[in-house]
């Protein structure tokens, strides 16, 4: 693995910088433009890679815990250059505090960029909004993205599709006048990530419900309903994030949605729409735990990023331009229906998910939804009429007209009810919906979904 390489490109955009005075505004310019024309290696050898952690001088940075793996090849007093190595992906959307590029050495992702219009500020460690969507592409080995700085710089959110997916990234320390740097949790909510994750009373509170939950959950669910609503909105939201879990039973997430009206009024509102998100982002992105095709994870990847059918339609088109989208789609979801299948027949989830503590897991959910084999000829044809936006009597009419009659009326109970559970899904919502996906709700209650 050739590291000379690093150094290199790290001296040369150090000489452009300089000529610009160290401009911390130039340097997305100058680094994209330095990262684009090298000619770099791309092989990974990660036997090489230990050898260098062991010799290098380069100072090192394991406190970060963005990437499973980050590494610092080339550093000057005015920024350096770094590889970080994922194996596995986030759905963060944020924003950067700092400046710089970053280019693909190795795998894809799916980059999605947002816009965030604030609305209403709680405090610098919270704002309420609205998040927009703006493009999204994929991403290849060798493609460079420019990164800037602060609230009106990059805001976005890659997903690599690859294991392992490699970046390389070139950027200068935190600039101050760009903090905090915020995270954004669609549709409404941006928050100083680091700021809340580190606020002691988070921490602690965070701890304690965890080690109460291991000796006696409903004291631990007591703890989060009657203590946490009455703390300021923004260590409110952080430690909801952190532990909804304990409010999977819907007396109890009513409890504690009450409580947090009482002292927060309307702002709890935000609280609804955020959490539905985060439910349902985690529903899809959990099953990629199971899945290693990687057409399947791209699919995973375009459902959570909350698109129009029409926008998946092209993307699919684009990765598959021999095929149709949609048979596509029917096919995945008839295979993760299957690892739903699979997981039901595990007694400890059975028990799990009767008592109310199974995770949201989006292939569970959809063989819940879904009464028949996933090779019967009924599971193709219903998700079909269902990407093809039919109600239940043009449903009924097609599978009518293409199957057996008798067959067909037979199962009619069956297909309906199919037909309006899938319809319930959150996680199918991309599919459905022919504009972006906003997850805007009123009801208070209705939607927030838990196991059956």
């Amino acid at each position: 693995m050739n590291f000379e390489q690093f150094h290199v490109l790290g001296e040369t955009i150090r000489s452009e910088l300089f000529l610009a005075n160290n401009d911390e505004q130039k340097l997305p310019q100058i680094a994209a433009c330095a990262l684009s024309r090298a000619d770099l290696e791309t092989d990974l050898d990660l036997n090489a890679i230990g050898e260098f952690l062991r010799t290098t001088p380069v100072r090192q940075q394991p406190q970060t815990d963005f990437s499973d793996l980050p590494l610092v090849f080339y550093r000057c007093d005015t920024f350096h250059v770094e590889m970080l190595i994922w194996t596995g992906s986030s759905t963060t959307i944020y924003q950067h505090s700092f400046s710089g590029a970053f280019r693909v050495f190795a795998g894809s992702s799916l980059h999605s960029e947002y816009e965030f219009e604030e609305r209403q500020r709680i405090s610098s460690r919270l704002l309420l909004g609205r998040t927009r969507f703006k493009n999204i592409e994929l991403l290849r080995q060798g493609d460079v993205r420019q990164i800037v700085s602060g609230r009106g710089g990059l805001l976005h959110g890659l997903f690599h599709l690859d294991s392992p997916s490699v970046t390389l990234v070139v950027r200068n320390s935190i600039e101050p006048w760009a903090k905090p740097q915020y995270s954004i949790l669609r549709p409404s909510i941006a928050y100083a990530h680091q700021e809340l994750e580190t606020d002691p009373r988070v921490v602690l509170i965070s701890r304690l419900l965890k080690i109460v939950g291991k000796l006696d959950r409903s004291q631990a669910v007591n703890i989060l309903i009657e203590q946490v609503p009455v703390l300021d909105f923004a260590r409110l939201f952080m430690l909801l994030m952190r532990n909804y879990e304990l409010l999977n039973r819907r007396e109890d997430w009513k409890k504690f949605l009450g409580r947090a009206c009482e002292r927060h009024g309307e702002l709890a509102d935000n609280l609804i729409e955020v959490l539905h998100t985060a439910k349902r982002e985690s529903s899809v992105a959990s099953a990629r735990g199971v899945v290693v095709d990687s057409d399947l994870r791209f699919f995973l990847a375009l459902l959570l990023n909350g698109l129009s059918r029409a926008q998946i339609q092209r993307l699919l088109s684009d990765r598959f331009p021999e095929q149709d989208p949609d048979s596509l789609c029917v096919r995945w979801l008839a295979q993760l229906s299957k690892f739903g299948n699979e997981s039901k027949q595990n007694a400890i989830f059975n028990l799990q998910e009767r008592a109310g503590l199974a995770r949201y897991w989006f292939p569970s959910r959809l063989a819940a939804a879904l009464p028949f084999d996933p090779e019967d000829f009924r599971t193709e044809a219903l998700l079909m009429t269902l990407l093809d936006g039919l109600d239940e009597e043009q449903m009924m009419a097609r599978l009518m007209g293409k199957f057996s009659s008798q067959e067909i009326e037979a199962s009619r109970t069956q297909l309906l009810e199919s037909h309006a559970k899938l319809k319930e899904l959150s996680e199918l919502q991309p599919l459905l919906s022919r504009s972006v996906c906003r997850f805007g709700f009123t009801n208070r209650s209705a939607y927030i979904f838990w196991p059956s």
